[in-house]
Parts: structure tokens; sequence; C-alpha cells
């Protein structure tokens, strides 16, 4: 977003809608989103804020990205590797020696 977006209720901006991984949303160094009703909630892969979000004062400002983190992507790949096949196909009682 390059220019300023005022919103009377919530403004809702979702970048990475079927979470495929792809959709930034960027909000420029010279660009305010405003909510004077309500809330502002972005979700995307990645989020660049270098602008300004002002929600009013019973609103919130909700920045989600749905990028994995590495401790998450960790996390995935311990569960993925987490096999006890070759444990079983070695061990003396499985494999019948």
């Amino acid at each position: 977003m390059k220019v300023d977006v005022t919103s009377g209720g919530n403004f809702t901006a979702i970048a990475d809608n079927d979470n495929n991984d792809v959709g930034d949303f960027t909000l420029d160094s010279a660009a305010t989103v405003t909510s004077t009703g309500g809330s502002i909630d972005v979700t995307a892969f990645n989020i660049t804020d270098n602008g300004t979000f002002t929600a009013n004062i019973s609103g919130s400002v909700t920045l989600t990205e749905t990028s994995a983190t590495s401790a998450e992507q960790e996390t995935q790949v311990d569960q993925g590797t987490n096999s006890t096949f070759v444990q079983d196909f070695t061990s003396p009682t499985e494999a019948g020696c």
C-alpha cells in the first residue's frame, strides 16, 4: 500500500488467503492505515510494516505472518524424522535374529 487508507469500521487485508505461502503485504513508509471505528487485521506470508497502523481507542492492530519461523520449521522436520523403522528393523526381537 502506497497511499493512506481510512476505514469507518474494521479494516481487514488477507494477502495469503489460501495459505499457500505466497502473498506479501507491504505498507509504504509514507502510508497510514487508519480504522476510526474498529480494528485492523492484516494476514500475509510476509508483512513489511514501514508505515503507520492506527486503530481507534476500542480497536486493535493485529499483524499475522503465516510464514513459518525457524523453530517451527525445525519442529516440523523433527516430527517428520522421528521414525522407529530403522530401530524396529535392526532390533533382534523384530528381525527374528
